[in-house]
Formats: structure tokens, C-alpha cells, sequence
């Protein structure tokens, strides 16, 4: 389909790691990804997807959640 017009391409449904998504956007099947589900799991899925992705910079953590995903961290979570 990508190839066939001439338009951003976006992907949903099943979308539920970082991983996955990382992988539909650097094979080039798509441009774009919807990741709903995981952000009605978890508000902060884009600040754990950068993080479990080597980005961590990329988006840090709100201030008054640092030491408590600093805790959570320590605990293995």
C-alpha cells in the first residue's frame, strides 16, 4: 500500500511493546504507529518506551515522578 499512493502510512491494533513498535517503523512497512491500548494501560507508556529503547533523554520523566521511578527502578520494576 505504501508504495502504491502517495501518503503517510499508519499502523494500529496489537501494538503493545516498544520493541514492536520500533521494529514496524524501522522496516519501513509504515510511517506511523497508533498505540492506544498501551497508553490507556499506562499514561506514561511513551517515557517507558524511550527508556526500554536506549532513548532516555528523549523525553525524561516529570519531575515529581523522578524518585519514585528512580525507587521503582531500585525494586526492578
Amino acid at each position: 500500500m505504501k508504495k502504491a499512493i502517495d501518503a503517510p502510512i499508519c499502523t494500529v491494533g496489537l501494538i503493545t511493546t516498544p520493541e514492536m513498535a520500533n521494529q514496524v517503523i524501522e522496516s519501513g512497512t509504515s510511517d506511523l504507529i497508533s498505540v492506544s491500548r498501551a497508553f490507556m494501560r499506562d499514561p506514561y507508556f511513551g517515557l517507558r518506551a524511550a527508556e526500554a529503547l536506549g532513548c532516555p533523554e528523549a523525553v525524561p520523566w516529570p519531575r515529581e515522578y523522578r524518585r519514585g521511578v528512580g525507587n521503582l527502578r531500585d525494586l526492578g520494576l
